[in-house]
């Protein structure tokens, strides 16, 4: 029977999730989130893990995280921006049809007429987005408190997503920030990701499961059963047998985080749905490679590569 009760614990506050394995946990789940923040849902939430995780085990240093986590932000930022303007175009005919185009009320929204909403930039778009706001507001009574609420939630998630780019940008960070909280902030926010991306694709799993690697907590990954894997092995140097570190692993058609091998030639791939895939390999130098592969359900399915020079 199902206990809803268990479904509100923190499942992470637990001897047997390391605070190693809550870091790299927190890490990829982050990286997940910007992966899959492309219409800007979820920034607020990849500000607040961020945040989090900065608060327990300090800045993160990995610039290709910070990087990419940045530029999720700016997508982010560019979305909200296009889907101000095409509102914008939309809603243009209800204002045209409630007061007629040559009216004092249609002036007041366009002074300029539409074309300087479609020629909205970074620079004065804010502007724009309040100008709509207050005019919408003023006249509520015909227009209605939707329409209101339309743009004055386009106009706040941009101001969001705005403010975290320009405060990320440029920002890979290298000292590790000492606080006294406890490792319950990380735990905490973790906990209400889970509940916000669940009420986002309700009853969705495999949607759900995109933003987070659970192997990674899992005490052992030898009879994993949770419906997803990846691959895992070692790259090397064709002619010389040498292994290869950073090399750019990722699944081809998926829409999944990219991985790097480490020195030591290993890497492990992010995860991914069971059956076949093709895995790519990229690394300067040398010829991409794209292996196909049979993800199975037992944690790393093994796929060792080497790669020949160009």
């Amino acid at each position: 029977m199902l206990n809803l009760f268990s479904i509100f614990q923190n499942f992470f506050n637990t001897k047997e999730i390391s605070d190693d394995n809550l870091k790299k946990f927190s890490q990829d789940h982050i990286q997940r989130i910007t992966v899959n923040n492309g219409s800007g849902l979820f920034t607020i939430i990849l500000n607040e893990m961020v945040a989090a995780y900065t608060a327990y085990f300090g800045n993160i240093t990995e610039e290709d995280l910070a990087f990419a986590v940045q530029q999720s932000l700016t997508m982010s930022t560019d979305n909200l921006l296009q889907t101000f303007k095409d509102t914008v175009s939309r809603k243009e005919g209800i204002i045209k049809d409630t007061y007629g185009k040559g009216s004092p009320t249609y002036q007041e929204f366009f002074p300029l007429g539409v074309d300087e909403y479609h020629q909205a930039n970074k620079s004065n778009v804010e502007t724009l987005m309040s100008r709509m706001v207050s005019s919408a507001t003023a006249h509520i009574a015909d227009l209605g408190l939707p329409f209101v609420n339309l743009f004055r939630d386009i106009k706040d998630n941009y101001t969001i997503a705005r403010n975290l780019q320009l405060a990320k940008k440029g920002e890979v960070s290298t000292e590790r920030v000492e606080t006294g909280t406890t490792r319950d902030v990380v735990e905490v926010q973790v906990c209400k990701n889970i509940h916000f991306i669940g009420y986002t694709f309700p009853g969705n799993d495999a949607e759900c499961m995109k933003f987070f690697d659970q192997s990674i907590i899992r005490p052992s990954q030898s009879s994993d059963s949770d419906g997803i894997g990846r691959a895992a092995g070692i790259i090397t140097h064709e002619t010389t047998g040498a292994v290869l570190a950073d090399v750019v692993v990722d699944y081809v058609g998926l829409f999944t985080p990219s991985k790097k091998s480490k020195s030591d030639g290993t890497y492990k791939a992010a995860n991914a749905p069971l059956g076949a895939q093709r895995v790519r390999f990229v690394k300067p130098g040398f010829i991409s490679l794209e292996v196909p592969i049979i993800i199975g359900d037992v944690g790393d399915t093994p796929l060792n590569i080497t790669l020949r020079p160009e």
